[in-house]
């Protein structure tokens, strides 16, 4: 008995050996199980990491504070204090990127900071997520926002549609906005040769004028607008005439010579061709050389034409927009 118990016990140690020395069957190695182990520590620590850049329910700000660092950023704008503004706003929006407040709120502190690629990007967002969540009322300073960091990233006549878009139903109702006027003015005057050959520029020229005559109808106290100026309105009609038609010389100059260059180019590929080939005539000659000289002439003088009209443009009385709008910002209420 005893030593059937002693050769059971011997057998079972050799057993437990055995599979010590000699992993079974679907069984990992030493190395393969602190590999796995690794992997999964690694991604156990990128998790963490992951959950490190997210405010977690415990750390995220409630609404309350969230709006008083929406107003004490705000706050430093309007005392324009924007540099130490534009943090506060890059914190709001890690917390929510789709905050339209904020967005605005950081697209003026770069405006003001001459940022004027990243300020539209921010407040034609701010705009668009205002549009959404309102559609056809979007904030009056947002619109501004929009409009005049468009004007000083080159794109006038966006700000041009921007106002336009904001002041039309308001005039339908008879309310005039003189500042917006203003914007629509300035983006108009930014316009450069090839925007003015657009519809739109046409068309809001002629919304313009007619804008500011209402608003001198409406203050009726013998002055007319000069840019963004008030002057008497015989003073500000002679200014306007002056400026206008010497503005129209130049435009009608720079077609003029656009389109000699144009004869100039037909001319001197003429010529080419004629001297290229003996098959023609004498008269094939003197024809591709005569119009050469002709069109070489008519583009002289037409750039001669354009040189006189700038200056005399130079000379007419300029309107007095602003190189850059300086809004009154105020804090969204």
């Amino acid at each position: 008995m005893v030593l059937k118990r002693v050769m059971r016990l011997a057998s079972l140690i050799l057993m437990v050996l055995i599979a010590v020395q000699s992993p079974a069957r679907g069984q990992v190695s030493t190395d393969e199980a602190y590999q796995r182990l690794r992997e999964r520590q690694k991604q156990r620590e990128a998790e963490q990491a992951q959950a490190a850049t997210q405010p977690s329910a415990t750390t995220r700000p409630s609404g309350l504070a969230v709006g008083q660092l929406l107003h004490q950023a705000w706050g430093h704008i309007v005392a324009k204090r924007y540099a130490q503004a534009a943090p506060l706003f890059d914190k709001l929006l890690k917390l929510d990127s789709r905050d339209a407040n904020a967005l605005e709120g950081r697209g003026v502190c770069r405006y003001e900071q001459s940022q004027y690629k990243s300020a539209e990007k921010d407040a034609q967002e701010a705009f668009a997520l205002f549009g959404r969540a309102a559609p056809g009322h979007p904030p009056r300073q947002a619109v501004i926002a929009a409009a005049v960091t468009s004007i000083m990233n080159d794109n006038p006549m966006h700000a041009v549609k921007l106002a336009r878009d904001y002041m039309e139903p308001l005039e339908a109702d008879g309310k005039l906005d003189e500042e917006m006027q203003n914007i629509l003015g300035t983006a108009l005057w930014r316009a450069n040769a090839q925007a003015r050959k657009l519809p739109l520029y046409a068309e809001s020229g002629q919304y313009y004028q007619a804008y500011d005559a209402k608003l001198a109808e409406q203050k009726n106290d013998g002055t007319k607008r000069w840019g963004d100026q008030w002057l008497p309105a015989s003073e500000a009609d002679a200014n306007w005439k002056r400026y206008t038609q010497a503005r129209n010389t130049v435009e009608a100059a720079i077609t003029t010579l656009d389109r000699a260059g144009v004869a100039l180019n037909n001319a001197r590929n003429d010529y080419v061709d004629v001297h290229g080939l003996r098959l023609h005539t004498q008269a094939d000659f003197d024809r591709a050389n005569n119009g050469l000289k002709h069109a070489l002439k008519n583009r002289d003088a037409a750039q001669a034409g354009l040189n006189n009209a700038l200056h005399k443009f130079d000379e007419a009385p300029q309107p007095p927009f602003p190189k850059k709008i300086e809004p009154d910002w105020k804090e969204p209420g």
